[in-house]
């Protein structure tokens, strides 16, 4: 079978875990399928506006510029670039002639689409014009919401969808969705409904797929001997919606002085006031960003993955990297969350933005050594039945049945 997959970003630019789920996505794919990527790159001139290309075993990969003020990975706080960018990206005519033309040179079977903020929703056009079955997968909430999260106000206040921006920005969508893929795939329930209540994707096919996380590793199954303290890790970007605000506060309230918080990401203003809600408590660390045997060595130092997101959160990669190792995961009850992490079965949950309740969960495995090993094992469990190899036989059988419509 002959797969164009589609997505705004791909290594080396790397934004969030769709990134990191295309990439693992692509080498399972190509192993016995030729592959062909389009994606996009920063502005480098204006020969990077037609499509470069690349190639690596049956990976054929075109990145392109899409025309606007600039790209989404050299992201603008100017309002001004950044209202520009917004209207751009609503519908990019360059994006549709751009995706056109490597279609008609690829003559793909199939396209399956990803995140297309930064290339537009011309390019389910493009797709459709050239008369090609169409899968698309949703990642965020990009057609609902012109932030992609749900999310308003410096608060980061959960929107309901009915205030007048939402209203015509949904409205807009829909018309330029109109029923456009053939099939839709999430990778959690909450995510797909959310979509439907507003009204999208009426007539396409339907299906919940949850993504996958490595295999688990033997070396990190072990999460603590009886009588060790809490060794707790948030790995992410540090902005509001990801709630790291209220993890700081609730760790400063444990008894516990020997229980440590490792803190890994890169953020923006929200590190610096996590920062200064951490107040010089010794126990909390802010690492930066880490990735590889760095990433790993601090992975296997941790006895609990804390994800105190604020947002819809659809399917976080980190909980399915955390059960690979035998790490339970305290996590919000929110969007998708808790479609993997069950309470007191592979991790515990919280009210998002309740201090109080995190506090209890962190200090209930904290001193629980044989919740905690019990946590530790069923998140095995879970990764085990969330493997690779399930969901990408899935995946090809909604390809197929796509093709032969």
């Amino acid at each position: 079978m002959r797969i164009c997959l589609i997505n705004n970003l791909y290594s080396p630019y790397v934004l969030g875990g769709t990134e990191v789920y295309l990439d693992a996505l692509i080498k399972y794919l190509s192993m016995e399928h030729q592959i062909c990527l389009i994606t996009t790159i920063p502005f480098r001139g204006l020969g990077s506006l037609t499509p470069k290309f690349e190639e690596s075993g049956n990976v054929r990969i075109f990145r392109f510029y899409p025309l606007n003020v600039y790209h989404l990975y050299d992201r603008s706080r100017s309002v001004i670039p950044k209202a520009i960018w917004y209207l751009s990206d609503i519908y990019n005519i360059h994006t549709c002639r751009t995706v056109r033309q490597v279609l008609r040179e690829e003559k793909p079977s199939l396209v399956h689409t990803h995140n297309l903020r930064g290339l537009s929703m011309a390019v389910w056009d493009a797709v459709k014009t050239e008369g090609l079955p169409l899968v698309h997968t949703l990642h965020d909430y990009h057609l609902i919401s012109r932030n992609s999260m749900l999310l308003h106000g410096k608060n980061a206040q959960l929107c309901d969808g009915n205030d007048l921006e939402c209203k015509i920005y949904r409205s807009l969508m829909r018309r330029l969705v109109d029923n456009k893929p053939d099939f839709v795939i999430s990778p959690s329930r909450f995510v797909l409904d959310k979509h439907l209540e507003a009204g999208f994707f009426v007539s396409s096919r339907k299906a919940v797929l949850p993504l996958w996380g490595d295999p688990p590793i033997s070396e990190y199954l072990s999460t603590s001997e009886e009588g060790c303290h809490l060794r707790a890790l948030y790995i992410g970007t540090i902005s509001r919606h990801k709630g790291v605000r209220y993890l700081v506060l609730a760790f400063r309230r444990l008894i516990d002085k020997e229980a440590s918080l490792e803190i890994i990401g890169s953020g923006d203003q929200e590190l610096d006031e996590c920062r200064r809600l951490a107040a010089n408590d010794s126990r909390i660390h802010f690492r930066g960003f880490m990735s590889g045997k760095e990433k790993e060595a601090v992975l296997n130092w941790a006895n609990v993955i804390v994800l105190p997101s604020v947002w819809y959160d659809n399917a976080p990669l980190v909980i399915l990297e955390s059960f690979a190792r035998g790490k339970p995961v305290i996590a919000s009850r929110i969007g998708g969350i808790p479609e993997l992490v069950e309470h007191e079965k592979n991790g515990l949950l919280f009210e998002p933005r309740n201090i109080n309740e995190l506090v209890v969960c962190l200090e209930k495995l904290g001193r629980d050594h044989n919740l905690l090993e019990k946590l530790s094992k069923n998140a095995i469990k879970t990764a085990l039945r969330l493997s690779a190899e399930a969901h990408v036989i899935s995946l090809l059988k909604i390809y197929q049945s796509v093709c032969k419509s």
